[in-house]
């Protein structure tokens, strides 16, 4: 290795400590600025609530308790979402990596671990999106949301879950 490939390597170092540095800045600033209500619930309760609205799958649940917000809040955490930013690599960054992320970041900077990533067939294939559990005024609600790009849908018995010519098969649900 030649003088020039080590103080790439260097700079390269240098880079990525700086941007770890502002990384962990901008998540105690995140952290630090939301203070969404939250609302307490049982996987449980999650699963029979998911029932009540047509959506019979299988669940793993992986918690006791699930912090809910309001769809309005919810909406603020979408639109400041970076994993809908984030390009797609088949088998690499896709779908089930989109869904993940979207219910680790929510957890990890919001507190709201209800968004569990769900697998299901749609008429495209298999795919994985998240199911957005909300207490609204009292009520549970729940949103289909696509996470590679941002777009929901509210979930209501007997109404095909479909986001522009997708539609969607839930199979099984990933409450963590």
């Amino acid at each position: 290795m030649d003088k020039l490939q080590e103080t790439a390597i260097k700079i390269d170092r240098l880079q990525r400590v700086i941007g770890s540095i502002q990384l962990h800045n901008a998540i105690k600033r995140i952290k630090k600025s939301n203070h969404f209500p939250k609302y307490y619930i049982s996987g449980t309760k999650i699963k029979k609530f998911l029932e009540e609205v047509g959506i019979k799958v299988d669940a793993s649940v992986m918690d006791r308790s699930y912090a809910l917000t309001t769809w309005k809040n919810w909406k603020e955490v979408i639109s400041d979402d970076i994993v809908k930013e984030m390009k797609y690599i088949k088998e690499f960054y896709d779908c089930d990596n989109f869904a993940f992320s979207f219910n680790v970041f929510s957890s990890m900077l919001y507190g709201l671990n209800s968004a569990p990533p769900t697998y299901g067939e749609t008429n495209y294939g298999r795919h994985y999106f998240n199911i957005i559990i909300t207490k609204d005024n009292g009520q549970l609600n729940a949103y289909l949301y696509e996470p590679g790009n941002g777009k929901y849908d509210k979930i209501e018995k007997g109404k095909d879950l479909q986001l522009g010519n997708m539609i969607y098969d839930p199979i099984k649900i990933t409450l963590f």
